[in-house]
């Protein structure tokens, strides 16, 4: 085994250091066409940076997205919420920023490149957990990501409790490590910085007001209530979204010239009251929620997130942008902007080339793009222990992969305010097949385990394919997927003349739940086209 250190350390010597390939490297940046929200969508187009004759790389891009959290009582009263609530740890974003966006469409050049299919973020979610690893963990708090955990207090109880009303699925506990590390992504001029000492607060070191122009996310009010006037809490957030990670096709995207995008992408802005007792939760309901998408925030429970708040109905709402557009919040007093930036911006990596190089990379200027996209159906209201068989589809050509996320039936969880929007707790599938073109892509109705769900996705994503020990990618272990179950089948591998052609899609299985499901289904194919690097030409897009 020695013989293999050897010769590592062997190339280490002899090792050259790399000349640069780039005389210049610099971030360009655009604003959305949009400056107001309330419709809950951007237009992001690129013409002015395509024509600056720089190579862009969509590969990096990122979306910096200011967001405004409003939470107060539903009435003009002081109730529901309370400024002597821990309200550092009241509200948070679903698993991270991704959550905010339902969909997207993306043209390139006069070519659709990605057409619009709702939920997304539930997909790019499980895309998330699958390609991150705990050695990524320095972008995660740019993202607003942290791995949920299902914590001990988890579950699906009949009774109102601290954690969510009768009838529910929670995962809010102060156990769930990924909620109580996404508390800390905000900041409040009033912690303590050093425990037990009285003056020991962050605004002796820095004022809020230049927090908001560092935009940093922070705490931007507070206003206590009255007795005609409901307490304010806003938390100002600038999120970070890439591009790669809101779709596949720009993970795959070589640095080019003339790249003229037009992206349009909706917001999921969302408005949710819930009603506590002060000792339970005991409802909620859902106000607003843009094109029906992801209710993205996730309310902690009572104990640590509203103890000492009143009884009443605490009303969230989330926008993109520096304004709440909540019919009832913005005309309480106290109600203010956000503080980190008023529109959407896109921030690209642009690149000048040595001359030889850029020569060099011109000459293969015509390439083959290969990149997944999917499209999203819905099985609905199987009950516990009920068999099905649904065509999903009669035909989708280079399927590559089928995704199925279980959800509750009487509350999906991606619109569950107390949950974290995984798959639904314990919502296991028995006998599970998926058919395609009528033929069973696994070679028998499968028990399916988490041993199969690797068997079938561990080597389609991740570092070296997963094959190299200690390098590996996926945040999913067994105690992860067998309470948050995903079920993932690999339908690539067939002769290619019948990968190209159009194949029904069924899929069938058995719910080993005692709840009633529904069931999320992705069906993830293959499309391709050829892209001119240096005159950004868009040809054959299938």
């Amino acid at each position: 085994m020695s013989s293999v250190s050897d010769q590592i350390q062997l190339m280490k010597s002899q090792e050259k250091p790399y000349n640069s390939v780039f005389n210049k490297r610099e971030w360009l940046y655009i604003n959305d066409t949009t400056t107001q929200y309330d419709q809950g969508t951007s237009i992001i187009e690129t013409t002015s940076l395509s024509n600056n004759s720089k190579f862009l790389d969509y590969n990096s891009a990122y979306l910096s997205v200011p967001l405004l959290i409003t939470l107060t009582s539903n009435t003009a009263t002081n109730t529901g919420v309370s400024t002597a609530m821990p309200y550092m740890k009241s509200v948070s974003f679903k698993q991270s920023f991704l959550s905010m966006i339902n969909s997207i469409t993306v043209d390139l050049n006069g070519q659709s490149m990605v057409q619009q299919n709702q939920l997304i973020d539930i997909y790019n979610h499980f895309r998330l957990l699958t390609s991150e690893s705990w050695t990524t963990q320095n972008r995660w708090s740019s993202i607003g990501f942290y791995p949920d955990v299902v914590s001990s207090s988890a579950g699906y109880a009949t009774a109102d409790s601290v954690y969510g009303p009768a009838n529910t699925s929670v995962n809010n506990s102060i156990l769930n490590e990924g909620l109580t590390e996404k508390f800390k992504y905000v900041l409040d001029d009033t912690d303590t910085m050093l425990t037990g000492v009285a003056t020991s607060t962050l605004s002796n070191l820095i004022d809020k007001v230049e927090l908001g122009k560092l935009y940093v996310s922070h705490l931007s009010t507070k206003v206590a209530g009255g007795a005609t006037q409901s307490p304010v809490l806003q938390y100002s957030v600038k999120a970070t979204i890439y591009l790669k990670d809101i779709h596949p096709l720009f993970e795959v995207m070589p640095i080019s010239k003339s790249l003229n995008f037009k992206i349009q992408i909706f917001w999921n802005n969302a408005v949710v009251n819930a009603t506590h007792d002060a000792t339970d939760w005991t409802d909620q309901t859902s106000q607003y929620r843009a094109y029906n998408g992801t209710l993205p925030l996730m309310l902690n429970n009572l104990t640590d997130g509203f103890d000492s708040a009143p009884a009443g109905v605490v009303r969230a709402s989330v926008y993109v942008g520096d304004t709440c557009h909540d019919s009832t919040q913005k005309g309480f007093t106290g109600v203010s902007i956000g503080k980190v930036g008023k529109q959407v911006e896109l921030h690209v990596q642009a690149v000048q080339m040595l001359p030889d190089i850029e020569s060099n990379y011109a000459q293969n200027h015509l390439r083959d793009i290969s990149y997944h996209d999917y499209y999203q159906f819905t099985h609905k209201n199987i009950a516990g222990g009920e068999s099905f068989n649904h065509l999903v589809s009669n035909g989708i050509s280079n399927l590559k992969a089928v995704l199925i996320i279980p959800q509750l039936n009487s509350l999906n969880n991606n619109v569950n305010v107390f949950d974290d929007g995984l798959p639904q707790l314990m919502g296991h599938i028995n006998n599970l097949n998926i058919l395609v073109g009528g033929v069973n892509v696994l070679m028998q109705d499968s028990r399916y385990t988490y041993q199969s769900f690797n068997e079938e996705f561990f080597n389609e994503h991740g570092l070296n394919g997963n094959q190299s020990p200690g390098l590996g990618s996926s945040l999913i272990d067994y105690k992860s997927w067998l309470q948050k179950p995903y079920y993932y089948v690999n339908c690539s591998r067939v002769p290619l003349e019948q990968q190209n052609a159009y194949r029904s899609l069924q899929i069938k299985g058995t719910n080993s739940s005692l709840l009633t499901m529904d069931y999320l289904i992705f069906a993830i194919y293959e499309k391709s086209f050829k892209l001119d690097v240096v005159s950004g030409n868009v040809e054959k897009v299938d």
